[in-house]
């Protein structure tokens, strides 16, 4: 029997009755058996055609529904499986960067330590966006280390703010700053009026990461209260400001000023407008892409900076 992964048997058994012969059959079909090695499903014993299932077909398939349904971040779609799965992918890497730092810091080797202090508050950074563009509670518990208190994580968040600081202030004094992956997210989750130092001094890889993740904010920055135009109108302001402030941000200008020219902002009419000839859609229909669209970005862009 071909060995099931735990989306599988979230999806298709969850819930259900079994007698004993089936159980075992389902358990040992399993690459990760239920109750073992941090899996979180559970069974207990019934008695078949006594006791009533835990939940009906219909809740069932509602359940099944809204896991593929899941949610998009980044431009991929996520199941709600994947999405939990991603959490605990980050969580570890948080995990394997704070037994990091406690060896540098042991070691004594400052500027490893220095490394990875800024890649940890990086996974946490990136930990607390995913987590909020999925809709999902974040667990910190489960990124504990034995001996990584508040005192490391504190020398950890200083230590990044002071290399920030001392980047910006290096970008006073060059035309243009390269930053590594690491830098890169950090500035990337910084507000536009937080880098206006790094003005036309960023790589197109730096200024596109930090556009993708101003705009995966946008759902989180509109007024739920309005009406639908109107929100579908704040989205569009906010995206073009993202985009202005990204351009902005460029170092070479000469292609800020070619993209200006072939990729203008548009006003929401004539974002409305573009939508109802390019898609076929109605206004109503096209206001609501807008908010559908909003946070998205294009991913043929994104590969060809290597962020794809």
């Amino acid at each position: 029997m071909r060995k099931r992964t735990g989306r599988i048997l979230s999806a298709f058994c969850c819930g259900k009755q079994y007698s004993d012969k089936e159980y075992e059959a389902l358990n040992g079909s399993l690459v990760r058996r239920i109750g073992t090695l941090n899996c979180g499903h559970n069974a207990f014993p019934i008695i078949l055609g006594v006791n009533e299932p835990q939940y009906t077909k219909a809740q069932l398939e509602k359940f099944r529904e809204d896991n593929e349904k899941g949610v998009t971040v980044d431009g991929r779609h996520y199941t709600g499986y994947e999405a939990t799965q991603m959490q605990r992918k980050i969580e570890r890497s948080i995990r394997a960067q704070k037994r990091r730092v406690l060896v540098d810091e042991t070691t004594g080797d400052k500027e490893k330590l220095l490394t990875d202090q800024i890649k940890l508050q990086r996974y946490k950074q990136e930990y607390s966006r995913f987590s909020k563009a999925a809709g999902l509670r974040t667990e910190d518990e489960r990124a504990q280390v034995a001996g990584f208190g508040r005192r490391e994580a504190t020398k950890a968040v200083k230590a990044t703010e002071r290399k920030f600081r001392e980047l910006l202030e290096k970008a006073e004094e060059y035309g243009k700053i390269d930053l590594d992956e690491d830098m890169e997210h950090i500035i990337a989750g910084k507000p536009f009026s937080a880098i206006q130092p790094l003005r036309r001094k960023l790589s197109d890889r730096a200024v596109r990461r930090w556009y993708n993740t101003q705009d995966a904010q946008i759902p989180f920055l509109i007024d739920k209260t309005l009406n639908l135009e109107d929100q579908a109108r704040q989205a569009c302001a906010l995206r073009n400001q993202n985009r202005t402030n990204a351009r902005e941000l460029m170092r070479n200008q000469k292609k800020r000023r070619e993209l200006d020219i072939s990729d203008p902002n548009k006003s929401f009419e004539e974002l409305i407008a573009d939508k109802m000839a390019r898609k076929n859609l109605t206004r109503e229909e096209a206001i609501e892409d807008i908010l559908r669209t909003a946070s998205r970005t294009r991913k043929s862009v994104n590969r060809q900076l290597g962020l794809g």
